[in-house]
């Protein structure tokens, strides 16, 4: 497996943070050489902007269209959400 730190610079908010760290997960597991993903993330309104079929106009649209992008490149991938008392594991 592996693992990795990066620090990310001037991100606007939360919901920003969130989406550049999947796109960055994903990046890395491609990295790697996986194909079969499963996502997690305490973030509902993520999880459910990336599970629709439509282009996202939000602030963070170009995040989860790039995360979709990064997504189709997949054998099988889902994203759910965790609440965020999970994060205590």
């Amino acid at each position: 497996m592996g693992s990795g730190v990066r620090k990310n610079v001037h991100v606007a908010d939360a919901f920003s943070a969130k989406a550049i760290a999947c796109i960055q997960a994903l990046e890395f597991a491609k990295d790697m050489g996986f194909q079969n993903i499963m996502v997690e993330g305490d973030s509902k309104t993520k999880i459910v902007k990336i599970q629709k079929g439509i282009i996202d106009i939000s602030e963070i649209g170009v995040y989860i269209g790039e995360i979709k992008m990064l997504a189709s490149n997949l054998n099988t991938i889902s994203f759910q959400h965790a609440d965020r008392e999970a994060n205590g594991v």
